[in-house]
């Protein structure tokens, strides 16, 4: 999935996973959303985001930016140091 414009578009032919690659595009779609949603939402500590493609990590920056200050970062940072058994707070 690449971020263009104003929307996200799959595209099966980059993908590695033959099973999902086989799907029509609206099934391939959707496996691909939920895989990053599971992948997204199960990081005990945090999750790291990367993209290959310009726009798409644009946006990310884009996102964390506007989402959480370096303060809260280094602030939960400092939270999961200290005590590395709880799950720290989003800021």
């Amino acid at each position: 999935m690449v971020w263009r414009g104003d929307r996200w578009v799959a595209q099966p032919g980059k993908s590695f996973d033959t099973q999902v690659k086989r799907a029509s595009l609206p099934e391939f779609d959707r496996a691909v959303r939920n895989t990053y949603k599971v992948l997204l939402t199960r990081g005990m500590l945090g999750s790291m985001l990367f993209s290959t493609d310009p726009e798409t990590q644009r946006l990310l920056s884009g996102l964390l930016q506007a989402e959480v200050s370096p303060v809260a970062r280094r602030e939960t940072l400092a939270r999961a140091v200290v005590s590395p058994n709880r799950v720290p707070a989003h800021a």
